[in-house]
């Protein structure tokens, strides 16, 4: 922003006077602490004060008219009314023209309330309309949020495919090595019998062998 420009923002915010808010304040009818006892139901008024709002009390109506007395300059006489109480035409054009502009006056302090009225209906519905876009972003983002969740749970799954994919390759392959793992056992199974086999056999020959030897000892002992 140009120099010449910040110092004038800054002179308007300075010399400007903020809006005066309403002041409420409230009073605790316990502050003094003296319980229930000294409780007035009649003073709740003075127990809550709104800056702005002007109280209006039944019985004191009369104080905000116009003062007048009527039994001052009432007729008594028909043919002989008191003079006491008249307005030339003149000064009746004048006081009728001062309340005309009164009423003019009343009736834009109305219609000032009135716009002060409808702005803080405004004021209302922008901050109605504010909330509900809150809420609204809040199911958006909560939307995005599912779709997040989607998105991992299908990449969960694709995982999970994949490594049954492997578990069911693994199991093939170990059916396919059983298959020649069993030959290898039978294979070992007939190396282990013919093995065993010849041996019993080596041992019937040693033995036979020995038999014979034996009685070839004991033939030539006997010459």
């Amino acid at each position: 922003m140009p120099r010449k420009a910040t110092q004038k923002l800054n002179e308007l915010l300075n010399n400007s006077t903020p809006t005066a808010q309403p002041n409420i304040t409230e009073k605790s009818i316990f502050s003094n602490k003296e319980g229930l006892s000294n409780l007035k139901p009649e003073g709740y008024k003075s127990t809550l004060k709104i800056d702005g709002l002007f109280d209006l009390e039944p019985s004191k109506l009369g104080s905000e008219l116009p003062q007048h007395d009527f039994n001052t300059h009432k007729v008594t006489d028909p043919l002989n009314p008191p003079t006491t109480f008249m307005q030339t035409d003149g000064d009746r054009a004048r006081t009728e023209a001062i309340y005309q502009q009164r009423a003019n006056a009343y009736a834009s302090l109305k219609d000032s309330y009135t716009d002060a009225g409808n702005r803080f209906d405004a004021i209302g519905a922008k901050a109605t309309a504010i909330g509900k876009g809150i809420k609204a972003a809040d199911k958006a983002d909560k939307a995005r949020g599912n779709f997040l969740d989607y998105l991992k749970t299908q990449e969960d799954n694709k995982q999970k495919y994949v490594g049954l994919q492997v578990t069911g390759y693994t199991t093939a392959n170990a059916v396919q090595k059983a298959v020649y793992t069993q030959q290898e056992l039978d294979m070992g199974l007939q190396q282990a019998q013919t093995k065993a086999a010849k041996a019993t056999l080596d041992s019937q020959k040693s033995l036979t062998e020995l038999e014979e030897f034996r009685k070839q000892l004991g033939e030539s002992k006997s010459k």
